[in-house]
């Protein structure tokens, strides 16, 4: 495969130290899907494009900050993840202990650390054949970003592709309404009902899928 296939998002609010990681991602041959300041616009980049990897600042402006975003666009997407933060604390290593990433570099970093690391990442990438994901008799094309059963597309809009993606990264383990609201809604309150009604029409679009109903709790991909 091409290197020049791989796509990574830039998450950092400064603009300046930003332009710096992508000039270092261009000198390996590969590029950028965006620069991303905070976690809504994370989620869109990864809504719309392919994202392979996430460079992401620790701080970034608002809430979830860069560790919990991190964290959320692994579970939907299965993206690796290169930190980089100005300070360190058992805390912030704690959390970023939940999150499959690739290294932890302090600023002032040297230019060769995250050139290493990037590096690092498309060596593995080349070695794990991840392009097909699959459960249910569905497929799920990580490089398109689609979902299809038996060849055809299964058209979702945007939150039903998130809560299918959280189900199926988790499948066999109880998803709970607390993780749901976070992973789809972000910070903006919603209601029950309107949870019970993403899921009803997801199930509705995949009569395949068996989408467990845990009373009180959550929901379980089987």
């Amino acid at each position: 495969m091409d290197r020049k296939v791989i796509s990574i998002l830039i998450l950092e609010k400064d603009m300046v130290a930003a332009s710096s990681i992508e000039s270092i991602i261009q000198e390996c041959g590969v590029g950028t899907v965006g620069i991303a300041g905070d976690h809504q616009s994370a989620m869109q980049f990864c809504k719309t494009s392919r994202v392979d990897l996430v460079i992401a600042k620790t701080e970034i402006d608002g809430e979830p900050d860069g560790i919990e975003t991190a964290f959320i666009l692994q579970e939907i997407y299965n993206t690796r993840v290169i930190f980089i933060a100005s300070s360190i604390g058992s805390e912030a290593l704690t959390r970023a202990a939940r999150i499959n990433f690739m290294g932890y570099l302090l600023k002032p970093y040297r230019k060769d650390d995250l050139l290493v690391l990037i590096r690092l990442f498309i060596a593995k990438y080349h070695l794990v054949k991840h392009d097909m994901l699959k459960c249910c008799g569905y497929t799920y094309n990580t490089h398109l970003n689609k979902i299809y059963y038996n060849d055809q597309e299964i058209v979702l809009t945007p939150h039903e592709k998130l809560l299918f993606l959280l189900l199926f990264h988790e499948r066999g383990s109880l998803v709970d309404h607390e993780k749901i609201d976070e992973v789809i809604w972000s910070d903006t309150y919603v209601s029950s009902e309107t949870r019970r009604q993403l899921v009803h029409r997801l199930k509705m679009k995949l009569p395949h899928a068996s989408i467990k109903i845990v009373r009180g709790q959550g929901y379980r991909l089987v």
